[in-house]
């Protein structure tokens, strides 16, 4: 009678070695980096942020805030949610980018400009230039949208200059009139020359108390300072006038 065959051992697997543990090759600190990367992310401060806590968080006011979002200035992301109240962020969406934008206000860009004197009367002239085409019996929309252009290009000069208190100023008082509207203007341009002067009036105020408050005389200076004097400069050398 044949014997039965004795059954088989299935051989013992060693342990998995974890991708987190240190082992042959592998050096402790990799494995602190391997863990720190498997780590829970930490829990949102809060559930859930609108427009005005963003702007708690960041210490600013909330009208730049929303301007901010209508632009997506700063790489700000895009809302989980929009209600009736406006638009709402995850902690865990928002979170992330108030800190690095509260550091990035905090310290400054690197290799930014100041603002100057000069910049901030230019930004000014400007403004109240596209002030005073609005208030025309009868604004004509070509000079109104060259006008609008033109106070666009000194705000972009003012966001890439150096963190301070008067970049924040003219950013609280210049980017609500961008946001007013955006050219080209639509069928009912009057409507919208009246929103927008409402908002070059509002701002206005704004810009008085920046120009009343700067210096006669300021040694730092934009790019765009920089080139518009040179170009004077070269202009005057070659007997060519400016205007």
């Amino acid at each position: 009678m044949a014997r039965e065959a004795a059954p088989r051992e299935t051989p013992r697997r060693a342990p998995h070695a974890s991708a987190n543990t240190a082992g042959p090759g592998r050096t402790a600190a990799t494995a602190a980096v391997l863990a720190a990367a498997d780590a829970p992310a930490p829990a949102p401060r809060r559930r859930h942020y609108g427009i005005a806590e963003i702007a708690d968080a960041l210490g600013l006011n909330r009208q730049l805030v929303t301007v901010w979002r209508r632009r997506r200035s700063w790489g700000m992301p895009e809302p989980d949610d929009e209600l009736a109240s406006g638009p709402l962020w995850l902690g865990s969406t928002i979170e992330p980018w108030i800190d690095t934008t509260r550091a990035r206000l905090a310290g400054g860009e690197p290799g930014a400009d100041a603002i100057s004197t000069h910049d901030l009367r230019r930004a000014g002239r400007r403004l109240f230039r596209l002030t005073a085409l609005l208030l025309a019996e009868e604004p004509r929309a070509d000079l109104v949208i060259k006008a609008y252009a033109d106070l666009e290009q000194i705000t972009t000069g003012v966001r890439e200059a150096d963190q301070g208190e008067l970049r924040q100023r003219l950013l609280e008082t210049l980017e609500p009139v961008l946001a007013a509207a955006r050219p080209p203007w639509p069928d009912r341009a009057a409507h919208t020359h009246r929103r927008l002067l409402a908002a070059c009036l509002a701002a206005a105020p704004g810009m008085a108390g920046a120009l009343a408050d700067a210096p006669a005389d300021e040694s730092g200076t934009t790019e765009s300072g920089t080139r518009a004097r040179s170009r004077r400069t070269t202009l005057r050398s070659s007997g060519t006038r400016t205007g």
